[in-house]
């Protein structure tokens, strides 16, 4: 079995994934500043997410794939798929990281989310900011797992069953999809807490 690389930093590429991490923690402080529980779970409209709901989209989407991530740093580690970046990523895998993302343009495209990945209601602040912030210490974890490994070479499968089992993309479009996906998210939250206050 090939012995996993160990690399004294991050390459460039992890840190601006880090860095998003590190900066989702920040923007979820921000968004529930003040916000007691019943408007944590407050809906704009019956058919429209909670600050609440849009957190826990991304802990269970996040959770699930990383348990998917965790497959292919060890396929990789295992194979020898190591290598200096750049990397290079296919059209299709850097398309749905564009897709996904918090600008307006992307954000205008509306995905349904696979019942896998949808949330559930009621939720306390304090227990899904501990959710969350400890997501966001097992993405860095991954990031420094991975580095070393070629992020264009290890392909990983989607976690949210059915179809949704044939979208596979490299390692590194991935890192960086979950993250555009929780800046997306994270505006969705803000649109939220500004429709809010808005009404008061």
């Amino acid at each position: 079995m090939a012995t996993a690389v160990q690399p004294t930093g991050l390459i460039e590429e992890l840190q601006v994934y880090r860095a998003q991490f590190d900066s989702a923690r920040e923007q979820f402080e921000q968004i529930i500043s003040g916000l007691d529980d019943t408007q944590f779970n407050w809906r704009p409209q019956d058919d429209q997410w909670s600050i609440a709901e849009c957190i826990d989209h991304l802990v269970v989407l996040g959770t699930l794939m990383n348990r998917n991530i965790d497959d292919g740093i060890e396929k990789a580690n295992a194979k020898g798929l190591h290598g200096d970046p750049p990397y290079k990523y296919g059209f299709v895998g850097n398309w749905f990281v564009k897709a996904v993302g918090p600008s307006d343009e992307a954000r205008k495209r509306k995905f349904k989310a696979p019942k896998a990945y949808t949330p559930e209601s009621n939720h306390s602040i304090s227990r899904l900011k501990k959710e969350f912030d400890k997501l966001q210490d097992e993405f860095v974890n991954r990031l420094e797992r991975a580095n070393g490994v070629d992020l264009g070479k290890v392909k990983v499968s989607s976690a949210a069953g059915g179809v949704g089992f044939l979208i596979r993309l490299s390692l590194g479009q991935w890192f960086a999809l979950l993250a555009n996906h929780q800046d997306r998210h994270l505006a969705q939250a803000r649109d939220v807490r500004a429709a809010m206050e808005s009404r008061e």
